[in-house]
């Protein structure tokens, strides 16, 4: 088993005699209940813009035009990379904390700062071994005016939809870099946020679809829609071991996500960019919302935008960052996410019965995926995940456009 370098404080909030006692009670905040607005699929900021509908979609016969003010990127063209790469500095220290808001709980798909309806009653105990499994998808979205992207540079965004089996949710996961942890090239940790949580795929897929809209200062912009890179199996592997004495846990107690890829069986060159490996396994930690962030794509992010955890899983965070552990952390949108590169083999750090289950989970999924009617392979993994006719498959056999 690996040891992987801390990412915490160096000044804990809670001294090494701790055994997790619990916070400050209280209960939890009432939160209105709301119908969640059409998904975006990511998050949108700067300029206002009006979107409009495709010719030929219902109610319009190609004529009609829907007019909706929504946020668009400032950045489309030029910094975009910024957002991911360079780092915005954290908030001063001597800022006074805002109030923690009353999140909305929200039917169908939820974004940062509201809470998705039906979710499972918090249950804060760690447990250990395979603590999830379920699928994963890589997709990723070209920057704006590009249709055909040709190299990492064409890309505006890298997402990680995870589906964990036993649950209707799904998790749409935003990872910085546009790329996944490498530790062959580099040992530093890559931020993350959950972005969307829900249960209407439906609403998703059409959040990552093509955009056309108009911008005050650039006129009428399109944006296409994502494609998917790899499907695969996942597992979430807590090492059993974990110190229930130690005031810096996640140096010492670690939640590994380890993948398994089912499509494409051979990578190419855009698995290769995004860092997407047959077989893989990284670190996955939680930021307690409290801490100032450095997180390049986030920033000092409003308070109305932190993840919503109850009591229950607030008492978890001691320090800075913490093990993904309870994977129900990864429920609340919002939350932020460092994934920390490993050295070593999947098998090594999630040991050889964690690795067995993860060879039959992506096996079933293979199967799943050649039992679909036709098309070639790359199809008939989107018709598995039912985003067929919306993304292109030639990400999918490996290949840039």
């Amino acid at each position: 088993m690996v040891t992987t370098r801390s990412h915490d404080d160096d000044k804990p909030a809670a001294s090494t005699g701790d055994k997790r006692h619990a916070a400050e009670g209280g209960s939890s905040p009432k939160r209105k209940k709301v119908v969640a607005k059409k998904e975006e699929g990511d998050e949108h900021d700067g300029e206002e813009h009006e979107e409009h509908k495709k010719p030929g979609s219902k109610g319009g016969k190609g004529k009609h035009v829907q007019k909706k003010v929504v946020k668009h990127e400032e950045h489309e063209e030029k910094g975009e990379e910024k957002k991911d790469e360079g780092e915005r500095p954290a908030g001063k220290s001597g800022d006074k904390k805002q109030e923690e808001p009353q999140g909305d709980v929200v039917e169908g798909n939820a974004q940062p700062g509201q809470v998705p309806a039906h979710l499972p009653k918090p249950d804060a105990e760690r447990k250990h071994g395979i603590i999830e499994k379920g699928h994963v998808y890589f997709i990723y979205r070209p920057k704006v005016e590009i249709d055909h992207p040709e190299s990492l540079d064409d890309v505006q965004r890298f997402h990680l939809l995870v589906v964990p089996h036993g649950s209707k949710l799904h998790r749409l996961i935003a990872i910085g870099k546009k790329a996944l942890p490498d530790a062959s090239e580099s040992t530093r940790p890559i931020w993350g946020q959950v972005v969307n949580v829900g249960e209407d795929m439906k609403a998703l897929k059409e959040g990552l679809g093509p955009k056309t809209y108009e911008t005050k200062t650039r006129g009428t912009r399109h944006q296409a829609g994502a494609r998917v890179a790899a499907s695969g199996a996942y597992v979430l592997y807590t090492v059993e071991d974990y110190p229930k004495d130690s005031a810096n846990e996640s140096a010492v107690y670690h939640t590994y996500f380890a993948y398994e890829i089912a499509v494409p069986h051979e990578m190419g060159e855009v698995q290769e960019a995004l860092h997407i490996q047959h077989e893989g396994a990284f670190t996955l930690q939680v930021k307690n919302p409290e801490a100032p962030s450095t997180n390049p794509a986030v920033g000092n992010q409003p308070a109305s935008k932190h993840p919503q955890f109850p009591p229950e899983y607030k008492k978890l965070f001691h320090t800075k960052f913490i093990p993904a552990s309870p994977p129900e952390l990864l429920d609340y949108p919002g939350a932020e996410l460092l994934l920390i590169p490993s050295k070593h083999e999947a098998v090594q750090d999630i040991g050889e019965k964690a690795e067995k289950e993860l060879d039959k989970e992506e096996k079933e999924l293979e199967e799943s995926i050649e039992g679909q009617k036709d098309g070639g392979e790359a199809k008939k993994a989107l018709k598995e995940m039912g985003l067929e006719g919306l993304i292109d498959g030639k990400a999918l056999e490996g290949h840039w456009e």
